[in-house]
């Protein structure tokens, strides 16, 4: 499909890609749209490679204040609220990408912030993945879509859920054959 305007996902993708962003799997599917012939998401990928370049020449980044981040934070959360309640909300596969988060295990956030409640995601464990200790700050619902996963001693398989209440912290997890995971965080 080729672009007739400039969108907010075609503008990310650009980006994502000209930075060296993108998955392998996110770069090969944008490549080839551009092969295509897509002159609008061409001309964003070099908009923003010009820009790139700029930044490998910039100065060394600086902290911002702690004060920033509760800031955005608080914003966010904001404009949240102020959808009006009767609004629905899609989002379209092709407008959430995998992000790898640690070696094995990828998660593509659908709603909200993960970490901060309520948010809503999916995560991918490849076989023999292993997720960290963590502890949870909101409750965490967890739905096994695909696969295994091993959590608290217990094996779960596809239709499994579990829940970890607010301030819990889970031991490792692991995943022998690879699962898919659907995960909403909710606030105590």
């Amino acid at each position: 499909m080729k672009h007739t305007t400039v969108t907010d996902e075609t503008r990310e993708r650009a980006a994502l890609h000209a930075l060296g962003a993108s998955s392998a799997e996110e770069a090969r599917v944008f490549e080839a749209h551009l092969d295509d012939g897509c002159a609008v998401c061409a001309a964003e990928r070099d908009a923003f490679a010009a820009v790139a370049v700029g930044l490998a020449l910039a100065p060394a980044p600086a902290s911002p204040a702690p004060s920033v981040r509760s800031r955005l934070l608080e914003e966010v959360r904001a404009t949240r609220r102020a959808r009006p309640a009767a609004a629905f909300y899609f989002m379209r596969d092709q407008d959430a990408a995998w992000v790898d988060v640690a070696p094995g295990i990828s998660r593509k956030v659908l709603a909200g912030q993960p970490g901060t409640p309520p948010a809503t995601y999916l995560v991918r464990l490849a076989a023999g993945a292993t997720v960290d200790t963590h502890a949870h700050d909101g409750v965490e619902h967890c739905y096994v879509l695909a696969g295994d996963l091993r959590v608290a001693g217990e094996h779960l398989v596809a239709g499994d859920y579990h829940e970890a209440p607010a301030s819990s912290v889970h031991q490792s997890l692991r995943s022998k054959a690879g699962c898919l995971l659907l995960i909403v965080e909710s606030r105590p």
